[in-house]
C-alpha cells in the first residue's frame, strides 16, 4: 500500500521507472506482468503509481484470456466498508473461476487508495486443492503490513484496480481497465481509519557505496550500498539501489528491513559470482518504501551525484 512520489525525475510520465526494471512501453497493452504467491516486497512495489513490474521471474499474463487460460467469469466485492481497526480489517472478494486440467493455483488483486496518497495494496490467495471451477471467497489471506490494508492505510474510497488468476501449469490471465470494469462494475471499498494514517513518502538523505571494487572470484563476494533514510511514521521497510553498465547490464542491491527504520541507515546488497558481468557499474535509480507502502524514487543524475558525494560507481573485476 503506498504513494509513489517521483523526486527530481528526468523521465516523461509514460516512462516512469518505479519497478526494478526500466520499461520502454506502456502497460495494460496485450499482456500485464504479475507475479503469483511468495512474491517479495520488491515485486509488490512495482505496482505502485499504476505501473506493473516487469521482473525477469514474473509471469506475463494474457489479457484477454487465450484458449486454455484460466479465467474469472464473475467477481464482486462483499465488503463495501472496511474498518482497518477491526479484525480482520481486510476486504472480502468473491470470484467465480474456471481453469484447465491442472487446476487453480492463485488469485490476486490490487487496490488503489484515494488521492492524494494514491496508496496501493497487492494481495493474493494460494490454492492447493486441484479445483478447476467453482466459486471462492477471499479475505484476510495475506496480512504482511506492506501488502495489506493496515493501521497506516489512508481512509476514503479505494478502487479495485487489478485482478489476476493463475493455474498450476503457469498460465495466467489478468484483468485491468475496461476488462476489470466489465467484470466488477461496482469496484470500490470505503476504508475507515480513525487511527494514524501514514500518507507521506520516506526521504533519502544520503548514499554511499561501501564496496568500490568487488572481485567476482572472491569467496562470498557482495556489493553493498548504504542509504540514509528518514520516515515520519511507519518506518522504511524496503530499499533498492539500481546500477547498470555502459552495455546495459543491470545490477540491483536491495534490502527488506527487519524493523521499521524511521531515521537511520539501510544497507542494501547483492551477491556477486562468476556469472556477474565485469565492468564499471553506475547508479541510475534509488527506490525506498515505508511500511505503509509510500515510496520515493530518485533517478535524476545530478541528484544521485549529490546524494553519493560524487562517487556513483563501483567496479566488478575478475
Amino acid at each position: 500500500m503506498g504513494r509513489c512520489e517521483l523526486v527530481a525525475t528526468d523521465l516523461a510520465p509514460h516512462r516512469r521507472d518505479v519497478g526494478l526494471l526500466r520499461r520502454k512501453q506502456p502497460i495494460h497493452q496485450g499482456k500485464i506482468t504479475m507475479r503469483p504467491a511468495f512474491a517479495r516486497l520488491s515485486y509488490s512495489i512495482g505496482v505502485l503509481c499504476g505501473v506493473a513490474l516487469a521482473a525477469s521471474a514474473a509471469t506475463a499474463c494474457d489479457s484477454p484470456p487465450q484458449t486454455g487460460d484460466p479465467f474469472i467469469a464473475e467477481a464482486s466485492i462483499l465488503t463495501p466498508t472496511v474498518n482497518v481497526g477491526k479484525p480482520p480489517g481486510q476486504p472480502a472478494i468473491e470470484v467465480t473461476f474456471r481453469t484447465g486440467p491442472s487446476g487453480l493455483h492463485y488469485i490476486e488483486y490490487q487496490l488503489q487508495g484515494p488521492s492524494p496518497s494514491n496508496q496501493f495494496v497487492y494481495s493474493y490467495a494460494y490454492f492447493e486443492n486441484g479445483l478447476t471451477s467453482g466459486r471462492t471467497e477471499i479475505q484476510a489471506f495475506y496480512t504482511a503490513p506492506q501488502q495489506s490494508l493496515n493501521v497506516y492505510s489512508a481512509p476514503g474510497t479505494w478502487t479495485l484496480s487489478g485482478l489476476a488468476i493463475g493455474d498450476n501449469d503457469g498460465n495466467c490471465t489478468s484483468y485491468g481497465s475496461a476488462a476489470l470494469t466489465k467484470l466488477v462494475p461496482h469496484a470500490t471499498i470505503e476504508v475507515v481509519n480513525t487511527g494514524t494514517p501514514d500518507t507521506e513518502a520516506p526521504k533519502i538523505t544520503g548514499a554511499k557505496i561501501l564496496t568500490p571494487t568487488v572481485s567476482r572470484s572472491a569467496a562470498n563476494a557482495w556489493v553493498r550500498v548504504n542509504l540514509a533514510v528518514t520516515d515520519n511514521l511507519s518506518g522504511v521497510a524496503y530499499a533498492v539501489a539500481q546500477f547498470d553498465t555502459a552495455g546495459s547490464n543491470n545490477l540491483n542491491t536491495d534490502a527488506n528491513t527487519t524493523y521499521p527504520v524511521r531515521d537511520g541507515v539501510v544497507t542494501t546488497a547483492a551477491s556477486i559470482d562468476a556469472s556477474t558481468v565485469k565492468g564499471t557499474y553506475k547508479v541510475y535509480q534509488l527506490y525506498v518504501c515505508d511500511y505503509a507502502y509510500n515510496c520515493v524514487t530518485i533517478d535524476k543524475p545530478s541528484t544521485l551525484y549529490t546524494l553519493f558525494g560524487g562517487k556513483t560507481t563501483f567496479q566488478i573485476t575478475e
